[in-house]
């Protein structure tokens, strides 16, 4: 009684189970413990789990069956057999520029793809076109290609604003991502938004190699939800440096890993300490998405002259002294770039953000999306936006030259609007233009 609590009222109860279940968590996290040797065996085991290896892992070279009587093999290069391994398993319907989002009500639709969810809300997407079926023609296709979904096709990231809610992947499967496809209001954007979605990421420590580790894998001493001991986390895996720059890239006992790594700090669970691991791909690809809703003004009326109700865009809006910017000021900007002057960025601004830390990036793909009524500021924002340059290392990523506009109308069929809906309830069309960033060496 000395807490002041009974113990046996319905308050006690709710207070009991809260405080167990967030005990179970803390455990989960920060000693999970291995079960192998209970009664209901390894396979039960939720760190054996988290430590499951691909099945071409453990694919002998001799298992493979010589394929000189196939003309991928025998006639066709190398190189070009992996172009057409990549044009296969590129996903080119699930998730399009020209439609509407899927909705749970649409057929065959796919719920396997999303990593955050907001507000209730999931991203669901329509059914993909990924040759799945090329993994299973004999091994040694298969070999060649077990990777490539994950690599060639964007991971998607559809919610900033909530944290992470599900993660499907296994660490192998992490490693693999090298391209990310967010979408983003405005706001979060130039607020900070993107940045600490970057810092989760921790594509810095992929830019110095380094290999995934499950996180439950190993047994920590020091853990404050960023690091683990001296080495980053990024999604429940600890990212462990390599010792080389050019270390080897076949897989890796956790065990060789932990014991090469630079602060041998860490141990593994006796479970897991044979398990491999892989070294982590780089960030390479990013593209980021703007909706119709997601720009500052998009209820601001069409027809407004003021600088400040008009889209705007540009990669040194963010900082403090520039704030939300206005129309006037993206176009002197683009006006000094196009002169040879071209703006310092602010350590606050978004484009410092994309450049500083996504340092492997070779694309950066802006989708941005608006009411055909206000398609006229769309069109200013993208040719200010061809002017724009981002620094990433020794080289720059500038303007493909190319233009990609597209458009479509949404269903509206049945909807009730009451008389004084706002204009932009009221409007069924949009329209989408592309601008694409390249390296141009300097």
């Amino acid at each position: 009684m000395a807490s002041g609590r009974c113990n046996n009222c319905a308050g006690c109860t709710l207070a009991r189970q809260r405080a167990e279940r967030q005990a179970a968590k803390r455990r989960k996290i920060l000693n999970l413990k291995c079960n192998c040797d209970s009664d209901i065996g390894p396979e039960a085991c939720p760190i054996v789990a988290k430590c499951k290896e691909p099945l071409a892992w453990s694919i002998s070279p001799s298992e493979v069956k010589d394929q000189s009587n196939s003309s991928l093999y025998s006639l066709i290069p190398a190189e070009i057999r992996d172009l057409i391994f990549t044009f296969a398993l590129k996903d080119t319907t699930s998730y399009p520029i020209d439609r509407e989002p899927a909705t749970p009500n649409d057929p065959g639709i796919r719920r396997d793809r999303y990593f955050h969810r907001g507000g209730g809300r999931k991203a669901f997407f329509y059914p993909s076109d990924i040759a799945f079926n090329l993994l299973l023609t004999c091994k040694a296709v298969y070999l060649e290609t077990y990777e490539k979904p994950l690599r060639v096709n964007s991971f998607v990231i559809t919610e900033l604003s909530e944290p992470l809610k599900r993660h499907l992947l296994l660490p192998w499967q992490f490693a693999q991502i090298t391209r990310l496809d967010i979408k983003l209001p405005q706001m979060a954007l130039e607020n900070g938004g993107l940045r600490n979605t970057f810092k989760e990421w921790e594509a810095q420590a992929r830019h110095e190699n380094c290999y995934v580790v499950p996180r439950q894998a190993l047994i920590l001493q020091d853990l404050d939800g960023r690091k683990a001991g001296e080495y980053p986390i990024s999604f429940d895996n600890v990212l462990i440096p390599a010792v080389t720059k050019t270390p080897d890239r076949r897989p890796q006992s956790i065990n060789d890993v932990l014991d090469r790594a630079p602060v041998p700090s860490i141990r593994a669970q006796p479970c897991s300490s044979h398990s491999r691991v892989c070294l982590a791909g780089k960030i390479t690809h990013l593209t980021l998405r703007l909706t119709a809703q997601d720009w500052w003004t998009w209820t601001d009326d069409p027809a407004s002259t003021d600088p400040h109700q008009n889209l705007r865009l540009d990669p040194t809006f963010g900082a403090p002294f520039r704030s939300r910017g206005s129309t006037d000021e993206m176009k002197l900007l683009a006006s000094d770039r196009t002169a040879g002057q071209p703006p310092s960025l602010s350590a606050e601004c978004w484009g410092t953000h994309v450049t500083s830390f996504l340092p492997d990036l070779q694309v950066l793909e802006l989708v941005l999306e608006t009411f055909k009524e206000k398609i006229d500021q769309l069109d200013t924002v993208v040719e200010c936006a061809r002017t724009w340059a981002f620094d990433v290392g020794k080289e720059t990523l500038i303007w493909d030259g190319e233009s990609v506009e597209k458009s479509y109308t949404r269903e509206m069929a049945g909807l009730r609007l009451p008389r004084n809906a706002p204009w932009h309830d009221r409007s069924r069309d949009l329209e989408v233009m592309v601008v694409r960033f390249v390296r141009d060496r300097k």
